[in-house]
């Protein structure tokens, strides 16, 4: 019988945190606290196929992300490099446009910063958390 996530069940909000703790490798007693379950609870969930399944497969997904992302940034030397020559080019209309995709790049590199910070600062929350005992995966 599938375990209760404050009465969401297996397809609750809480239920995709779950999965997504354990997909980024989280143990079973930290992801338990995340969403008010236990170790053993936790455990249980894993036993179950589907469960494990979606799990898997969260993790297969965030490791073909992080897979594109390393790839992406493999090119990122050649990329600057072009965009200096670009940026003391004679032609002043290619400059401009220079300009422009640096700002755009460092726009994007500061939302993806914002983002890390905001996770780190969730984490930090969730380890401070004072959780109920019948939580602590004892």
């Amino acid at each position: 019988m599938a375990e209760q996530i404050h009465g969401r069940g297996p397809n609750g909000a809480l239920e995709a945190v779950l999965v997504e703790a354990l997909a980024l490798g989280w143990r079973y007693t930290r992801a338990g606290k995340l969403v008010g379950l236990p170790r053993r609870a936790v455990s249980r969930r894993m036993q179950e196929a589907a469960f494990a399944d979606a799990v898997s497969a969260r993790r297969q997904a965030l490791v073909a992300a992080t897979t594109v992302r390393l790839m992406r940034f493999a090119r990122v030397g050649t990329t600057i490099a072009t965009l200096q020559r670009s940026l003391e080019a004679a032609d002043p209309e290619l400059r401009l446009r220079a300009a422009r995709s640096a700002l755009t790049l460092m726009r994007m590199l500061r939302q993806q910063s914002d983002l890390e910070r905001s996770f780190g600062e969730v984490e930090q929350v969730i380890d401070g958390e004072d959780f109920p005992d019948d939580v602590s995966g004892a």
